[in-house]
């Protein structure tokens, strides 16, 4: 995302459809979640009692929300519309994140969302480094990673299958008019 051709290359890998997800879905092509138990049961969220019923000694527990700080907090202009839509993963010894940015009003005709990156050392308290890689309002002193074609939600994730390319290792799916596919080498570029 930092210069045009790789935000051109960005676009020109775009595909309405063909998805890159992570291998979590490799194994349902494969077959191996259709087969019996996942690869590694300790790694299984559980959001339905579909796994749960076929699992020995657990059961599905709704914990009461415990309210905390706000972790990101709306603070600069490209922000002041607001923030959501966080997608986190723990990266290079630190948590990562990416979330949506909303520089003006949803009633507003020009409206554009944007994605931002955050970064945490445990997962509550979040720096937004200046990564100089997209202009703002004449400045590219800022946190911002994509304001390429109108993509809401954008939803990066790192592919660890070692086949992927070198400088694919980061892909992200988006939607907009259409549905998006993105690759990068870091997440950011």
């Amino acid at each position: 995302m930092q210069n045009e051709m790789s935000r051109r290359r960005w676009l020109e890998r775009a595909a309405v459809t063909g998805l890159y997800v992570s291998p979590i879905v490799s194994r349902f092509a494969s077959g191996a979640e259709q087969a019996g138990e996942p690869e590694n049961i300790a790694s299984q969220l559980f959001v339905d009692r579909v796994r749960v019923a076929s699992i020995k000694n657990a059961r599905l527990v709704f914990h009461q929300p415990t309210k905390r700080e706000i972790a990101i907090k709306p603070e600069h202009s490209w922000e002041q519309s607001g923030v959501s839509y966080m997608v986190a993963i723990r990266d290079q010894g630190k948590f990562r994140a990416w979330y949506r940015v909303d520089p003006t009003g949803l009633n507003n005709v020009d409206r554009r969302s944007m994605t931002a990156y955050v970064e945490s050392n445990d997962g509550v308290h979040w720096r937004k480094p200046e990564l100089g890689l997209v202009e703002y309002d004449g400045s590219t002193a800022n946190n911002l990673v994509w304001n390429g074609p109108p993509v809401c939600n954008l939803a990066p994730f790192r592919d660890d299958n070692p086949q992927a390319a070198a400088d694919e290792k980061y892909k992200a799916v988006g939607r907009g008019r259409d549905l998006y596919s993105l690759v990068s080498v870091d997440g950011l570029r």
